[in-house]
C-alpha cells in the first residue's frame, strides 16, 4: 500500500474527492493523457516543480529536486495526451474552462480526480482505472500509481 492511500484512509472522514474534471477530449485522448502520466512513474516529487514540456526543478523545498508536483505531472499529461494548456495550480485546474466536470461514477481513463480538505482544493491525481490514479503524492515521493478504491 502506497503512502498516500495509507494517508488517505487515515483523514476518511476530512478528505474526500471533489470531483472530476473531464479535459473535454474523445476517450483515445484519454488514454493518450493516461499514457503520458505513467511516462513518468519514478520520477520525483519537487514541490512546484513541472511543466506542459517536462519535469522541472521546483520551489522551497522542491528547488534542487527535478521532478513533478501533482498538478505539474497533471498539466503535462493534458497537454502531452491531447496538446491542451490546462491551469498549473491545483484549484485552478478544477475550475479551468477547458475541462468539464463529470460525476465520480462516471470517471474515464486521463480524467483528473481532485480531494479536498475543509474547503482546501490540495490534491489532484490522473484517473488510471476505476480504481487507481497516477499522481505525484508528497514530498520525498515518486509519480506512482495508486489504489484508491476507498474513494468512490
Amino acid at each position: 500500500m502506497s503512502i498516500f492511500c495509507f494517508f488517505f484512509k487515515l483523514l476518511l472522514i476530512k478528505i474526500f474527492v471533489l470531483g472530476i474534471a473531464a479535459p473535454n477530449v474523445s476517450s483515445s485522448s484519454g488514454e493518450s493523457i493516461l499514457a503520458a502520466a505513467k511516462s513518468q512513474i519514478g520520477v520525483p516529487y519537487s514541490s512546484g516543480g513541472g511543466t506542459i514540456h517536462g519535469k522541472s526543478y521546483g520551489v522551497e523545498s522542491g528547488k534542487r529536486i527535478k521532478g513533478f508536483d501533482c498538478a505539474g505531472l497533471a498539466q503535462f499529461a493534458v497537454y502531452n495526451g491531447t496538446g491542451k494548456v490546462i491551469s498549473r495550480d491545483v484549484a485552478n485546474q478544477y475550475t479551468d474552462r477547458r475541462c468539464s466536470r463529470v460525476p465520480y461514477d462516471q470517471r474515464k481513463l486521463g480524467d483528473l480526480v481532485f480531494f479536498e480538505v475543509a474547503t482546501f482544493i490540495h490534491h489532484v491525481g490522473i484517473v488510471a482505472s476505476t480504481s487507481t490514479m497516477i499522481h505525484s503524492p508528497h514530498s520525498g515521493g515518486k509519480s506512482v500509481k495508486d489504489n484508491c478504491s476507498l474513494i468512490n
